[in-house]
């Protein structure tokens, strides 16, 4: 009941939640791109950054996939300021190329360092496209994680997502738009911030956020059904809890990704 009623109050902010027909247009999103709908288990493997690995952005979305029918097993390859270059050359004692041609993964979202794709556009392009081959050799599905503009200097945001429009085009693959669902969040409710203090990661709200956008894509469902607490099982058995949000705050920004997930996408 208490879900209800602030889901009414959301609507003073968010447009109408999406209708069961939006909802099933989210699901033939997912087909798409190849997600057997009759897999219990989807393997994925998140390649990226801090931006990634801030608040556990892929234990999340494991630990969101709990409840659901469709069980989401996670695993990642990260290094502090790693570009895709930095991964397909093995920097930092990555070993991405290794877990992606290994894993049998299901999935392999991958994530650039922000600012590279403005600065070094040519890069960025050169070896998402290895990535992106690499991944599609072995069997997966590869996606793109479009970054946010730091909070100092929001104007970038055009400019990150112009740079992985072009990649998702000339590879014809998935965009998964956090970065614009991040502004639509700024634009409809400023006072709730989703950035660490340093002005640039996810604090746990916002990881929380693009968790939940990746597990509304992933499986089709509204986000709106998701828990404002999440947990997992720790290696003794025991509960622990990952993310714990006002409730308020996550209703707030599920009702943004089920009203403009389905926008964003078709936008592509």
């Amino acid at each position: 009941m208490l879900k209800i009623i602030i889901l009414c109050l959301l609507s003073v902010f968010v447009p109408l939640q999406i209708e069961a027909s939006e909802q099933l247009k989210l699901t033939g999103a997912v087909q798409t791109i190849g997600i057997q709908d009759n897999l219990d288990t989807l393997r994925v493997l998140f390649v990226g950054n801090s931006y990634t690995y801030f608040w556990g952005l892929a234990q999340l979305v494991e630990g969101l996939s709990r409840n659901g029918d469709r069980y989401i097993y996670t695993r990642t390859s990260t290094a502090s300021g790693a570009s895709l270059n930095d991964h397909w050359h093995r920097r930092f004692d990555l070993k991405t190329i290794e877990k992606i041609e290994n894993g049998d993964w299901d999935v392999v979202v991958l994530q650039n360092q922000s600012r590279s794709s403005i600065d070094s556009l040519d890069q960025f392009l050169r070896y998402g496209k290895k990535l992106i081959q690499l991944i599609r050799n072995a069997d997966a599905i590869p996606l793109i994680f479009e970054t946010w503009a730091p909070k100092r200097d929001p104007f970038m945001q055009e400019l990150i997502t112009s740079a992985h429009d072009e990649l998702a085009r000339e590879t014809n693959t998935k965009k998964i738009p956090i970065g614009t669902l991040w502004e639509k969040v700024k634009e409809l409710k400023p006072g709730l911030d989703l950035y660490d203090p340093d002005g640039n990661h996810p604090n746990s709200t916002g990881t929380y956020f693009n968790a939940c956008v990746f597990y509304a894509f992933f499986t089709g469902e509204k986000a709106s059904y998701l828990d404002s607490r999440v947990q997992t099982i720790d290696h003794h058995g025991d509960s622990v809890q990952l993310s714990v949000q006002d409730d308020q705050d996550a209703l707030f920004l599920q009702s943004i990704i089920d009203t403009y997930l389905i926008q964003t996408l078709g936008e592509q």
